[in-house]
């Protein structure tokens, strides 16, 4: 349901991030994005944990599938690193930093995310957009919110 300004007030989305940079032997930097907008439609959150393997997939959009013009916001986190033993060995370690997600437009790759990293988009289309790892089997996370 769209809200109109005779409607209730609407939701909010807030991101907030910042992103950390610390060179050998220097004091760390720090850059911040902020942003704060209202929704225009009132749909809860789509939220999975998935799997996805060495074939590229259409992503799951879940319930926004059916009205894709809906999605303000996809956020896809890689999982993988994030669930080893207290002390992984040096296999488990290599293979974990192996498991890239590898995100695309169309069959087209524009992006890879690393173990225990992010991304947000909010594509046009976002039927068009797939995923797949980069070896193996690789966990991630899947949030969609409303526009």
């Amino acid at each position: 349901m769209a809200n109109t300004s005779e409607s209730l007030p609407s939701g909010v989305l807030t991101i907030i991030e910042t992103v950390y940079h610390r060179p050998l032997g220097e004091e760390a930097t720090a850059v911040e994005t902020r942003l704060s907008r209202s929704l225009s439609v009132d749909e809860q959150v789509y939220e999975r944990r998935c799997r996805v393997s060495e074939s590229l997939e259409a992503l799951d959009l879940g319930w926004f599938a059916d009205h894709p013009e809906s999605i303000g916001c996809i956020r896809i986190a890689n999982d993988e690193g994030k669930f080893l033993q207290v002390n992984p060995t040096d296999k488990q370690r290599e293979e974990s930093a192996a498991k890239l997600l590898i995100l695309s437009v169309d069959g087209t790759a524009f992006d890879r995310i690393i173990p225990g990293d992010s991304r947000r988009i909010s594509p046009p289309d976002a039927k068009l957009i797939g995923i797949e790892s980069a070896s193996g089997v690789t966990r991630f996370t899947i949030n969609i919110y409303p526009a």
